[in-house]
């Protein structure tokens, strides 16, 4: 407290640190135990939807490859494409449980966390975010 203004009021927005990059609160971190559709999982990762990169012809010399790169993937009622993706991005979580899974965010139960050291999970935890860096497909 400053006189009779208490500090909070006096702070412009401009003093607060801006938090860039920082997860949604309700992302999961990794080692999360969840449930989803009935079974229990432990988060591995975060996905994402992989969005159709556009081909630009004339940096592909193989013809046949830049036929493949057109073709489309799936079709009418397929699931789209995923990716690795960073914890802000996520819309999925990847499990590990009696098999892997890939769940919707807004459709799983986290439950707990796995009991492991704070070490492990954060040698785990930089395994997923080297993984969702890259952006490779699932």
């Amino acid at each position: 407290m400053i006189g009779n203004t208490p500090l909070i009021n006096r702070l412009k927005v401009t003093d607060m640190p801006l938090i860039l990059n920082e997860p949604q609160p309700s992302v999961p971190d990794i080692g999360a135990l969840y449930l989803y559709r009935g079974r229990r999982y432990r988060v591995t990762g975060w996905a994402c939807i992989q969005e159709p990169q556009s081909l630009v012809e004339e940096d592909i010399e193989d013809m046949e490859l830049a036929d493949l790169l057109r073709m489309p993937c799936g079709g009418a009622g397929k699931e789209p494409q995923y990716r690795w993706c960073t914890r802000r991005e996520a819309t999925h979580v990847t499990g590990a449980g009696i098999c892997g899974c890939r769940a919707p965010i807004d459709q799983i139960e986290v439950i707990g966390m796995v009991p492991w050291s704070a070490d492990s999970i954060a040698q785990e935890r930089e395994k997923a975010e080297r993984r969702g860096a890259l952006g490779l497909a699932l």
